[in-house]
């Protein structure tokens, strides 16, 4: 059986995750709700160094700048 999903950590959730990922691969890597996550998004306040991309109508996140932000190897 795998770890409750309560112990997923951010490298957990980045490993296999391609050049971007959705807000929601984004806030459990942030160990946020999901809808925090569009909030901070929406207001610009999301953590520095942290880019939101608009792709027509999908919202997503550069997974390089998730690495650099939480200090994970690139």
């Amino acid at each position: 059986m795998g770890r409750p999903i309560t112990d997923v950590q951010p490298i957990d959730v980045l490993s296999a995750a391609g050049p971007t990922v959705s807000m929601e691969v984004a806030a459990k890597a942030l160990s946020i709700s999901r809808g925090l996550a569009y909030e901070l998004a929406k207001s610009g306040q999301l953590t520095d160094g942290i880019r939101v991309l608009k792709l027509g109508t999908r919202v997503v996140v550069p997974t390089a700048d998730l690495r650099r932000v939480l200090g994970l190897a690139a």
